[in-house]
């Protein structure tokens, strides 16, 4: 059997979010064995995205914008296609499709700009039309499978919970340090509305003459939000006590996830949360969100604060500096993970491609 998997979102460089998602997936489906040959299409050109060895080949898609389109038509033929965000080619008839839903934030966050504002109907006509017409729909967490049925009206009976994997940063990377002054908390991930900077920000300035942390922000920035972001910070004159050092790779991050005191991830939309897990399986205690999926993903084993009151953040802060209370986060984190691995997730996706074939 045949199994195509279209790696997109991809950045070569450095891929995060959803183009890791959908690289690691790949790489668990290539390592659960030899009985079905992965084909790896890719926009564009550019050499083979690093894969572990096995049963597969790549295929660069090419036509532009219209790659989809033009380059699947074209291109060597699967049985099931993978796609890793729900965006199935409108004129191309596939035998069968699985997309993956994770988040929907524009239906939740009113655009900041002319181009997001143009692109919002766009993209949920495109978003309804590839779920409708996908044999089967993967959501990471029941809150993905929810916002499915909710927010597009796609059968409940058609969606399929198949939690994520995670990397285990600290045990697979050499660390490699970073300019971080201790001790500080950390923030994994872009600067951006949904991922509640700003908010978190203030909560961590309320409490700056209870605690001696800087506050470390490792995550893109650039976009307007971040403008805002920015803003406040030099209102409050916090440039020493907040920094920002971009996008890490791992090697940084494991050195981040071990230095740090506490990680902190209070966002308001959240399909998963990759750095939960990774910063648990770095021992890292870990302050995150009562709601969305990542509240599912952590469980028991994280302090859960509502991520639209400051207060509410500033206190999971107090809460998760506290010594005592750090030690059984530690431990509780370290046995949420093993809840989840990427050998798990390509078992079940194996087991709901033979359910379509």
């Amino acid at each position: 059997m045949r199994i195509g998997i279209v790696l997109d979102p991809y950045a070569e460089g450095k891929p995060s979010g959803l183009g890791r998602y959908i690289l690691d997936l790949s790489s668990a489906l290539i390592s659960a064995g030899s009985d079905h040959e992965c084909i790896i299409y890719t926009k564009g050109g550019g050499a083979p995205p690093p894969l572990p060895a096995g049963n597969w080949s790549h295929v660069p898609l090419k036509g532009g914008k219209l790659w989809r389109e033009i380059g699947l038509r074209r291109s060597k033929k699967a049985d099931v296609y993978i796609f890793g965000t729900p965006m199935l080619p409108l004129t191309v008839r596939l035998p069968k499709a699985i997309v993956v839903a994770h988040d929907f934030p524009y239906k939740h966050i009113a655009p900041d700009s002319i181009k997001q504002w143009l692109l919002r109907p766009v993209l949920s006509v495109l978003h309804t039309l590839s779920l409708q017409r996908a044999d089967a729909i993967v959501g990471n967490t029941t809150y993905s499978c929810q916002e499915v049925v909710n927010l597009f009206g796609i059968p409940a009976e058609k969606t399929h919970v198949i939690h994520n994997g995670f990397r285990n940063i600290c045990a697979q990377s050499t660390p490699e340090r970073v300019a971080a002054p201790e001790p500080f908390l950390l923030m994994v991930g872009a600067v951006k509305e949904r991922k509640n900077t700003l908010r978190a920000i203030q909560a961590f300035h309320s409490l700056l003459k209870k605690i001696p942390h800087t506050l470390v922000v490792a995550g893109k920035t650039g976009n307007d939000y971040s403008k805002e972001v920015m803003e406040y910070i030099s209102t409050h004159n916090l440039g020493a006590r907040v920094i920002f050092i971009g996008h890490g790779n791992d090697g940084q991050l494991a050195y981040l996830y071990r230095s740090a005191d506490a990680l902190l991830f209070p966002s308001i939309i959240e399909s998963f949360g990759f750095p939960v897990l990774e910063a648990q399986s770095c021992g890292l205690p870990v302050v995150t969100s009562s709601i969305g999926g990542v509240a599912e993903v952590a469980g028991t084993s994280a302090v859960l604060v509502d991520p639209y009151s400051i207060e509410s953040i500033a206190r999971g802060i107090e809460e998760v500096t506290n010594a005592g209370k750090r030690e059984f986060l530690i431990k509780q984190g370290r046995e949420n993970t093993a809840r989840f691995s990427w050998e798990s997730t390509a078992e079940q996706f194996l087991r709901l491609i033979d359910s379509l074939v």
